[in-house]
């Protein structure tokens, strides 16, 4: 049996080497001995036994094993062969005692690299093992300017509040805002519970967005896990089983889409001249209203009251003016002292219920809420008054605030924003 397992095990390596060929890659796993021939060191620190996940183990320390193995760490010798020999008899041993001793490792970037222990890592993997314990060297490269060790470090940051090395990202400031959706108060360190119980959230996440193709994407799981989480909440998520997580991934599947475009937000710089002003004003409202509805029941919610606050004083103008240049299409009424956080989310479905189809969120704290409302009603329109904000879901627009803070002598940002559809 176990030398049917090492013929499989060979059958996927020498698939993993035929396609790496044909892509013009390296076939065989890297080492990092050849890697740190380029790089510029920092320090090393001994972190004891961890737990690793077993994607992130991507190749060995030195170049003596590396030929064995195709780039997926299976085995690319004969069965005949010694190596053949000792790979089957591991496998009957893990298969019927379990893995006594950890693998001997080195980490480099958040990548794992395999000192002693190549065999045990092949077997795993080709078990599909989800992580494996290893004694762990950490080698921390010296501090650029490259985006890449601009993550690293904060990942460092990340890493001594939470003890956890399953999550990346692909861009900067994200380690920081996961802190912030879970909840974790500046400079508090996670417990042993704290992280267990994010390990069980984060994998059942994982299995369903990898069920639903998420692999195939150009992003981390953890950028997938901070956008969903961002619409949904953490304390949600840890709630819902992996079935409701797919259902959840469907609604705002567009989210990730938008993790792997680079595009910048379309922006609307010039307002409309008068005399085409109401034809223009008609066109931009066609691009938010639901399809083939014959009158619009749009909601308002303010965070203050018309009478205390300019803000929703000139929001309130704007929504007398809808009503004045739509007479019988549009219908719309204004919902004060919304409190974000506490009653915003409640007020949204209340207005959804009571037929409304087009909300205005006035103000950028209610974008948690509006998320959540979009995702859960997509046949409901939301716009939220936010500046940059990058939500297939939700529209964004603003105010061009620039010119009279040029104007009254404030101090601007070196670049210009204005308002979004």
């Amino acid at each position: 049996m176990s030398y049917e397992k090492y013929q499989n095990a060979l059958s996927a390596g020498r698939r993993e080497y035929r396609a790496r060929l044909l892509k013009g890659g390296y076939p065989y796993l890297p080492a990092l001995d050849e890697t740190l021939s380029f790089a510029q060191v920092e320090y090393e620190v001994n972190l004891g036994v961890c737990e690793v996940p077993m994607e992130l183990i991507v190749g060995t320390k030195t170049k003596g094993r590396t030929n064995s193995f195709a780039a997926n760490y299976m085995p690319l010798l004969e069965a005949s062969s010694e190596f053949a020999t000792k790979w089957i008899r591991l496998y009957t041993t893990l298969e019927e005692e379990g893995l006594r001793d950890p693998v001997k490792v080195y980490e480099f970037m958040n990548r794992f690299y395999v000192q002693e222990g190549n065999k045990r890592v092949s077997i795993l993997k080709f078990l599909n093992a989800y992580s494996i314990p290893c004694s762990v060297i950490r080698i921390v490269p010296k501090r650029t300017d490259a985006k890449e060790n601009e993550i690293y470090y904060e990942f460092l940051d990340f890493y001594e509040i939470t003890g956890l090395n399953n999550v990346n990202f692909s861009e900067k400031g994200r380690f920081a805002k996961l802190l912030a959706q879970v909840g974790t108060p500046k400079g508090e360190k996670w417990t042993y519970d704290d992280r267990m119980e994010f390990d069980s959230v984060f994998f059942h996440f994982r299995n369903a967005f990898e069920a639903k193709g998420g692999s195939k994407l150009p992003i981390t799981v953890g950028d997938a896990f901070l956008a969903f989480i961002t619409v949904f909440g953490y304390q949600e998520t840890r709630q819902k089983t992996e079935q409701e997580i797919k259902k959840d991934l469907s609604k705002i599947w567009d989210e990730f889409l938008v993790l792997t475009d680079e595009q910048s937000i379309e922006l609307l710089m010039d307002p409309p001249k008068e005399e085409v002003s109401h034809n223009l004003y008609r066109n931009l409202l066609n691009l938010v209203l639901p399809d083939n509805a014959s009158r619009v029941k749009i909601a308002f919610l303010y965070e203050k009251d018309h009478r205390s606050s300019s803000w929703t004083y000139s929001h309130e103008l704007g929504r007398l003016y809808l009503e004045n240049v739509f007479p019988g299409q549009v219908e719309t009424k204004a919902f004060e002292n919304i409190v974000a956080g506490e009653n915003d989310l409640e007020k949204m479905e209340q207005v959804i219920k009571d037929g409304y189809n087009v909300l205005f969120t006035t103000t950028p704290v209610m974008i948690p809420a509006s998320l959540k409302i979009a995702a859960n009603h997509p046949d409901v329109k939301i716009l939220n008054c936010s500046q940059n904000i990058s939500h297939p879901t939700l529209r964004t627009y603003y105010a061009r605030m620039y010119e009279a803070k040029f104007l009254a002598g404030i101090p601007t940002p070196e670049y210009s924003w204005t308002g979004v559809l």
